[in-house]
């Protein structure tokens, strides 16, 4: 079973127990255009080391759609390490496939399209899906899939580009002019009735999970930092 180790930026010193790296972002695509200097220096280090890297897209708006692209092409062009890239809306793997690259189906494309995923597979657009617990239930039925499985925390909701922090702190302009409130404050949900704690990342609703037990039809699992 590989092992993976997910964030937007590393240091040396946090690669040596994992098989492969995960960089880039999933959840907000203005987050990730804005850190693509951090991401660039990171990747850079990974390369010199030769260390697998897999480079992770969230759900890309039509505004940052064309920059990130290029983005991407660019980190292909410039970096060997990497060999595979996580997409998680339909249009970026249509548009990046054939780029030659391995094509994972993101745990946000997954979590929406769960039961229509032996159908997207007939287009031959990604070649395995990554999940988290939440969507666990569903492994038995998913065994012709190669699976990835995201271990310490699980997506429970999603808010794409209406994000939190916008609101929170008043804040109506463009994505293009993004702020990134969301570093300087973790807003956090408490369930009174399940006693679960929830949190913002970005656009996503997290909570954090400790489960050791992992089917047999995993073959990656993949620990987000934080």
């Amino acid at each position: 079973m590989e092992t993976c180790l997910y964030d937007f930026s590393f240091k040396k010193s946090e690669f040596e127990n994992c098989d492969r790296i995960y960089i880039g972002e999933e959840a907000c695509d203005t987050f990730f255009i804005n850190k693509y200097l951090i991401i660039e220096k990171s990747i850079s280090i990974l390369n010199e080391i030769n260390k697998p890297t897999t480079l992770v897209l969230p759900v890309i708006n039509e505004v940052n759609f064309e920059r990130i692209l290029n983005f991407v092409l660019l980190l292909k062009k410039k970096f060997n390490c990497i060999d595979e890239i996580v997409c998680n809306d339909i249009g970026t793997m249509n548009k990046l496939k054939g780029i030659g690259l391995k094509i994972g189906a993101g745990r946000i494309f997954c979590r929406s399209n769960i039961y229509n995923l032996k159908n997207l597979k007939e287009l031959e657009i990604f070649d395995w899906i990554e999940v988290d617990f939440l969507n666990i239930k569903h492994l038995d039925e998913l065994l012709e899939f190669d699976i990835s499985l995201y271990t310490n925390n699980v997506v429970y909701g999603f808010s794409n580009d209406r994000c939190p922090y916008y609101r929170k702190f008043g804040d109506k302009v463009s994505r293009k002019d993004c702020k990134c409130f969301c570093e300087k404050r973790i807003l956090k949900m408490d369930n009174k009735y399940t006693d679960i704690k929830f949190y913002f990342y970005h656009n996503f609703i997290l909570s954090n999970i400790k489960n050791t037990k992992f089917p047999n039809t995993v073959k990656r699992i993949i620990k987000a930092k934080g």
